[in-house]
């Protein structure tokens, strides 16, 4: 019994990444989504600015490096993280959830999306130590957190999301 009601909850939570790749954004919900990411940049250039915790500097590094970077940061984190944090952990706008359990929802993947970061450094990538556990880049992913996870729920497309981050 308990092997098929983990079997239902995790064919539901996969039906619901796949609607969320399989669904693009209407016209209004990318004006939607242009304004809550305009929103979340002004906010988080002026803490990161005004903390000192964002710094402008030249990149060094050699051209094949340069080429590949935006591409390795679209996979991981951007598409990977998104598609977990938002697509397996939020019900699909398509599904019937009340506010209350929405709510739940979006709060819980908020809350384990900032975890996310210092368990990472922690684990997988002790070089980002520093940078995941300070607590102005935590506040920073949260706010990024609520971006997506707003966009999200109103898209009901990943790719949204997966455009911010």
């Amino acid at each position: 019994m308990r092997k098929d009601i983990l079997r239902s909850f995790l064919f539901n939570r996969l039906i619901d990444v796949k609607r969320g790749f399989v669904t693009l954004p209407k016209r209004s919900d990318i004006i939607f989504s242009v304004v809550v990411f305009l929103l979340y940049m002004a906010v988080v250039l002026v803490i990161g600015f005004y903390s000192g915790f964002f710094q402008i500097e030249i990149l060094r590094a050699n051209i094949w490096v340069m080429m590949a970077l935006p591409v390795s940061l679209f996979f991981v984190p951007s598409l990977l993280e998104e598609m977990f944090f938002r697509g397996f952990l939020l019900p699909h706008k398509e599904r019937k959830v009340s506010a209350r359990h929405l709510l739940f929802y979006a709060a819980f993947s908020i809350v384990i999306f900032v975890a996310w970061h210092p368990v990472n450094a922690m684990t997988i990538n002790p070089t980002a130590y520093a940078l995941f556990t300070h607590p102005i880049f935590l506040c920073l992913a949260a706010l990024m957190a609520i971006a997506c996870t707003i966009t999200y729920l109103k898209t009901g497309s990943l790719w949204v999301p997966i455009a911010i981050h």
